[in-house]
């Protein structure tokens, strides 16, 4: 792994141990239970131990990241010549399968389920069915046996408590409800925690 920063020599264990992280492949692959144990004890220290160590916890973590930026940044060269690639590609199955209706129609205009020729068989048959609902239809009349679960609204909950319509409980037994402002009750089925991120610079 290529890096800006020394890494101490107290980190050089746990270095290797990411670095041979390899599959059958020879690719890095994710760490498994007990690796991840390994590294883990090495976070086990007091708070002196800590102040010692904490340079060389963000350091690791810096070349972690260099190291995923170039990985990326190499497959960002590559992107440009895949969408191209991708994009031909379309064009030449779009225009297989526009050919192809137009054939299907013809056939069925004509009333012919099947022909064949010296080089090619052509077979209209059925496949698996396609249920639809009509167009700005809201499904009302559906009977519920036939429709899915409503989904939860995340994006709409998160703007009522930033609006003070709703808000999360912190402590005891509301630690994690949503709560109508209004009403000052819990809604049932759903709860909220606030996510943090370590920040480094």
């Amino acid at each position: 792994m290529s890096s800006l920063y020394a890494i101490t020599q107290d980190m050089e264990a746990v270095f290797k141990l990411v670095q041979n992280a390899v599959d059958e492949d020879g690719n890095p692959r994710e760490l498994n239970e007990e690796e991840c144990q390994i590294i883990q004890e090495w976070f086990n220290v007091t708070k002196e131990e800590f102040q010692n160590k904490v340079d060389s916890y963000c350091k690791f973590i810096k070349n972690c990241k260099i190291h995923a930026e170039n990985i990326d940044n190499e497959r960002k060269t590559y992107k440009a010549e895949l969408d191209r690639l991708a994009a031909r590609a379309k064009v030449q199955t779009n225009t297989a399968e526009r050919l192809q209706n137009m054939l299907k129609m013809c056939m069925e205009t004509l009333g012919i389920d099947k022909t064949k020729t010296e080089l090619f068989s052509c077979t209209i048959q059925n496949t698996q069915m396609n249920v639809k609902p009509y167009v700005g239809d809201d499904l009302g009349h559906v009977p519920e046996c036939y429709l899915k679960p409503r989904e939860l609204d995340t994006l709409a909950i998160k703007a009522d408590i930033k609006a003070g319509k709703l808000r999360v409980g912190t402590d005891g037994l509301e630690r994690g409800k949503v709560i109508d402002e209004i009403t000052g009750e819990a809604i049932q089925g759903i709860y909220a925690t606030q996510g943090t991120a370590l920040v480094i610079r």
